[in-house]
């Protein structure tokens, strides 16, 4: 899983190819995803951790919110890319009953929920995720975050990215 990850970090394998997720994700999009922005921002923060030996005794999470921006950018890049690729799937599931259910106590169904992810991450400008986030209790809320940032709070987990770029 991507929390408690330690540097060196490595390349995720994905299980699919970027055409499998067409049609909802062109191959093209899938690709310049992983190629372009995942694999230079994992490649970037490894050179800095192995750069900085203390930091790296830190998870890449804990990376995400370094005080030294440029270390911060390339580890919530990773992060919310490892996420937002360990999300998709080539083939439509259904939720598990435990999900289900959690989604609809916190959106009334789960269709209100897709509904309410598409729209909150159409109103990203820009470059930016809309991250699926658990809170200390276990519900469940919508928040985007611009650029390569990670969602800031006390006891909130993301659970789930979806990555709106600018290319």
């Amino acid at each position: 899983m991507i929390y408690e990850q330690y540097y060196p970090f490595e390349v995720l394998r994905l299980g699919y190819e970027d055409s499998e997720l067409e049609p909802n994700i062109g191959r093209y999009t899938a690709f310049f995803h992983f190629n372009e922005h995942y694999l230079p921002a994992l490649e970037k923060l490894n050179a800095m951790v192995l750069a900085e030996p203390v930091l790296q005794n830190s998870t890449l999470e804990q990376l995400a919110q370094n005080p030294d921006k440029d270390v911060a950018r390339a580890a919530a890049s990773v992060f919310g890319h490892e996420l937002y690729f360990k999300s998709l799937a080539p083939k439509a599931s259904e939720p598990s009953a435990r999900l289900r259910d959690s989604l609809k106590r916190q959106f009334g169904s789960v269709e209100k929920f897709l509904e309410a992810i598409k729209e909150n991450a159409a109103k990203v400008y820009g470059s930016g995720y809309t991250w699926v986030c658990e809170d200390c209790c276990g519900g469940l809320f919508i928040m985007s975050t611009p650029d390569h940032t990670l969602p800031d709070g006390e006891n909130i987990r993301p659970v789930y990215a979806d990555r709106k770029s600018v290319v």
